[in-house]
């Protein structure tokens, strides 16, 4: 009687358990996926003061223009990471890294920017999977228009 009772307990739980457990891990994916850079930057230009000069400084916005992935390892170094994959259809190209297998060092994510050296990095958490850059080119092979980088 009380192992039927237990299993009673136990059938009626198990959906229960298994529903967070698959809501817990949605929750999950949710906040590590979309990663990618901010679109805009804006930037403050100025240079250090000279004898008899007056320095006068400009903010510019800066539209992202490509992405790159990088390892760091001791002392710092750093190790770029090569795309897995390229392809392209017309002016438009697509560059994947799947990072499953670049697990013995931390990956960095380094955002670029049109027109400045300035640039934004994140460290990527070990969650997450592969990272996909979007980006056109003119006949020259230049970065034009539009470019995305998502990583999930």
């Amino acid at each position: 009687m009380m192992e039927t009772r237990f299993m009673s307990l136990s059938s009626r739980l198990l959906p229960v358990v298994f529903a967070c457990a698959v809501l817990g891990l949605q929750l999950h994916a949710r906040a590590e996926t979309g990663l990618s850079c901010p679109a805009t930057i804006e930037v403050q230009q100025t240079a250090r003061e000279l004898p008899g000069w007056t320095v006068s400084g400009t903010t510019a916005e800066h539209t992202f223009e490509r992405a790159s992935l990088y390892q760091t390892g001791a002392g710092g170094r750093e190790f770029d990471l090569a795309p897995d994959s390229q392809q392209k259809a017309n002016s438009m190209i697509t560059q994947t890294w799947n990072l499953l297998v670049y697990k013995s060092m931390p990956v960095w994510m380094r955002c670029h920017y049109r027109d400045t050296l300035i640039t934004l990095e994140k460290r990527l958490k070990p969650s997450v999977r592969a990272c996909m850059l979007r980006f056109e080119v003119d006949p020259k092979g230049k970065i034009v228009g539009h470019s995305e980088v998502t990583c999930h």
